[in-house]
């Protein structure tokens, strides 16, 4: 909490902003849901509040989860636009997937969709308490329209259970 106390309010705000994300996250979703930039997620690397970890090639940034837990009760009650623009941001992702080509552009894309897979977890729950008749333009009953994955990792063998599940299971 102590290093907390140092940051300046806007940096505050965005590290309990991204306490919504379990698996971390890249520059682009920290911009999108938290309204960051490099200097913010500089100075909270820099406070030792946020790591930045090397996935699969990928740069992402992760609280310890203790920092993210005591993050996660400062957002409070801005938990729900928040999580409500981390459904938006990962509709958009996963749209702009176009897992249709082949060899290591398409790996680079599922490595991707790979790592924001506890992310991805996280707002189709929220999704599914979201008012209105259906989630944002995307439903889980797209990916049967998705072409299959070469890939025998862990997300595909995960997916089928996460897209068929009830939000309560």
């Amino acid at each position: 909490a102590w290093s907390i106390g140092l940051l300046e309010p806007r940096e505050r705000d965005v590290l309990a902003r991204l306490a919504v994300l379990p698996a971390g996250c890249t520059l682009e979703t920290a911009e999108a849901i938290a309204a960051a930039d490099v200097d913010a997620m500089q100075a909270l690397v820099e406070h030792h509040l946020v790591r930045i970890v090397d996935v699969d090639g990928m740069r992402r940034y992760r609280h310890p989860e203790a920092i993210r837990e005591y993050a996660d009760e400062l957002l409070g009650d801005d938990r729900r636009p928040v999580l409500d623009s981390l459904v938006r941001h990962l509709v958009e992702l996963v749209e702009s997937c176009d897992l249709s080509v082949a060899g290591a552009l398409q790996q680079a894309r599922l490595k991707s969709l790979d790592a924001e897979l506890d992310n991805l977890r996280v707002a189709l729950r929220h999704a599914a308490t979201m008012p209105g008749d259906s989630p944002p333009e995307s439903s889980p009953s797209s990916a049967d329209t998705m072409p299959p994955r070469p890939s025998t990792g862990p997300t595909r063998r995960r997916i089928p259970s996460l897209v068929t599940r009830s939000p309560t299971s």
